[in-house]
């Protein structure tokens, strides 16, 4: 009760991705895998996080019946663990509409899924590792799965006010 966090604290300095490596984000799907140029199947998990913001526990907890009505429903997350839980906080339960970006690159995910699981079964740290892997290939700066929730929110911040006050 009595631990304070003084204001002069350091904090740790947030990545996000600039213009230009978010279209490169948009436009390159390849990663490197034994030094052999492969397709990244974890493309779009990086793409929906830029697009929507969620958290990765949020996004690697998400199923294909959390989709209904082009909405998207939270209600779940993945810990550290691999516990999955019921997210967060309580603010953590929350549904949004499917915009056209995200409708296409859910579309394109379907077509890599076949299981209840939107993204294959991936820890955290698998996902963590797998990012930072796709930015050293394609020169693009190292951000964690949670550096792409800044770069959502960095980019959130230019909308007109009517549509971010719907986001």
């Amino acid at each position: 009760e009595s631990l304070s966090i003084p204001r002069g604290a350091i904090t740790k300095p947030k990545t996000i991705l600039d213009q230009d490596a978010v279209h490169l984000l948009f436009h390159e799907d390849t990663t490197i895998i034994k030094g052999k140029r492969v397709f990244d199947d974890l493309i779009y998990a990086y793409r929906i996080q830029v697009v929507t913001g969620l958290r990765s526990g949020e996004l690697l907890a998400l199923e294909w019946s959390d989709i209904k009505d082009h909405t998207v429903n939270i209600t779940k997350s993945v810990n550290i663990s691999g516990e999955c839980t019921q997210g967060k906080n309580q603010n953590a339960k929350r549904s949004f509409v499917i915009n056209p970006l995200l409708q296409s690159l859910l579309d394109a995910q379907r077509k890599l899924s076949d299981g209840p699981h939107i993204f294959p079964e991936i820890t955290e740290k698998g996902y963590y590792y797998r990012l930072k892997r796709y930015c050293r290939a394609n020169s693009i700066p190292e951000v964690s799965p949670y550096e792409l929730r800044h770069t959502f929110v960095s980019i959130a911040q230019n909308l007109p006010e009517g549509d971010l006050k719907q986001l």
